[in-house]
């Protein structure tokens, strides 16, 4: 859908057509019944392949299971622990890869020694202890099982705000449609293949921007626990901090409330050892083709100091440029994503309300070139990672080491943080913009 958006937007630029009559079009199009049947079964198709495959070999999930296993041990998340432990859980169920239908010798290879390329993820020590009920309940299987399900409902939660944004009539093709895509979005598919909850951080990330707009308690509390499940979601807090109001104080005191039960559980020491792993994963994947995060890149260009002057410069312009809550969830969501020491493609599915404000303001100003932009840029952060693999080797043959991958981050922050001021003024006209839809 972003590529077909750029393309009928590059033509109607062309012919000089406004943007809303692209994107009717391009959701006329989508909206036919053979089309829209088609989109449903490759979504259906995506979710269960990676559930197949996620269920078949631990992707994020497993920190989160040698977490439980090593805090039911000896009370210690961060327990030296690695390749040899997640050997032990592997065993548990072998599955002969070669023997999975339409998977290649490589990804056979690589999935049968998941193991040996082991590091710990950096997760944060709330989701971990969150994490270990579950898997002494269940086990492993049984927590992948319900990330799954609060994933998928997380995107569904994300489809009801984008259907009521956009004032979708409900049970129309329309709000199938949204809800089709978000489903099959890249980034919430490799969330379920990997099992990592950060899919359900960006489900409450939306549902604290869409409540932050009625100034309710509750989208603090939302923000809050979605900065709990994933790093780069503490973007949401400062979004609740910077624009005010009950939610702002609701959003600390959870967050603050979650850090003091975490202290009060597992000891004070749990904070440096997820320093640790932050250092060590960022460490080992910090050039990695398929990391979408920039600052471990600067970090070995230019050191410490570099990176956090960086950081900091992101984040006050980030705190100027903001005036309102629309506007400091834009900013706020894609400076964290910049920011943050990892970004993989899942992480990416906290982009959704940054894409959708940005749509509105393209829209809403009326260019077909603008729309494209859009598209482009959305699309970028899109891409499967064999995709960015194989652009990256591309371009790496034309113009050398380029880390093709963050570009595209950098890019949506720089084009959020110019257009600001006008940010807040096409959301609150988005009804406008995008009434098409229905």
């Amino acid at each position: 859908m972003f590529a077909a958006t750029a393309v009928a937007a590059l033509v109607g630029a062309v012919r000089r057509a406004d943007a809303r009559d692209v994107v009717l079009g391009v959701v006329r199009y989508a909206c036919a019944w053979p089309v829209l049947l088609t989109l449903i079964a490759m979504s259906v198709a995506g979710v269960g392949s990676r559930v197949a495959l996620g269920s078949l070999s631990p992707g994020a999930y497993a920190e989160d299971v040698l977490a439980a296993r090593s805090f039911l041990a000896g009370n210690e998340l961060y327990a030296a622990r690695g390749g040899a432990e997640l050997e032990t859980v592997l065993a548990e169920s072998p599955v002969p890869w070669t023997d999975v239908p339409g998977i290649t010798a490589c990804q056979a290879n690589a999935f049968a020694n998941r193991a040996r390329f082991y590091t710990e993820h950096a997760h944060t020590p709330m989701l971990l202890l969150a994490a270990i009920p579950v898997v002494r309940a269940g086990g492993g299987q049984g927590l992948y099982v319900l990330i799954v399900l609060l994933s998928l409902a997380s995107a569904g939660v994300m489809a009801a705000i984008l259907v009521n944004w956009t004032l979708v009539p409900w049970g129309s093709r329309e709000s199938l449609l949204a809800l089709t895509l978000v489903v099959g979005w890249q980034p919430v598919l490799a969330g379920v293949r990997q099992g990592d909850a950060v899919i359900i951080a960006a489900g409450l990330t939306a549902a604290a921007w869409y409540l932050a707009r009625q100034s309710g308690r509750a989208g603090g509390v939302a923000a809050a626990l979605a900065a709990c499940l994933a790093v780069p979601a503490i973007g949401a807090v400062l979004a609740m901090v910077r624009a005010g109001g009950r939610a702002a104080a609701a959003a600390a005191l959870a967050f603050l409330a979650a850090i003091a039960v975490t202290v009060a559980i597992a000891g004070v020491s749990v904070f440096p050892g997820f320093l640790q792993t932050i250092s060590q994963s960022t460490t080992t994947y910090a050039a990695a083709t398929a990391n979408y995060s920039l600052a471990g890149r600067m970090l070995q260009l230019g050191g410490e100091r570099a990176l956090i002057t960086a950081i900091v410069l992101l984040l006050a312009f980030s705190w100027w440029r903001s005036r309102t809550a629309d506007m400091a969830f834009a900013l706020f969501l894609s400076a964290s994503l910049v920011a943050a020491p990892l970004v993989w493609s899942q992480h990416l599915a906290l982009l959704f309300v940054p894409l959708v404000l940005l749509f509105c303001h393209a829209v809403t100003g009326g260019s077909s070139l603008a729309l494209a932009g859009w598209a482009a840029v959305a699309l970028s952060v899109s891409l499967p990672d064999t995709t960015v693999i194989a652009f990256s080797r591309t371009v790496a043959v034309i113009a050398g080491p380029v880390p093709v991958a963050p570009l595209g981050l950098l890019v949506l922050w720089t084009w959020t943080m110019v257009s600001s001021r006008t940010l807040a003024a096409s959301a609150q006209t988005a009804h406008v913009a995008v009434t098409v839809l229905s």
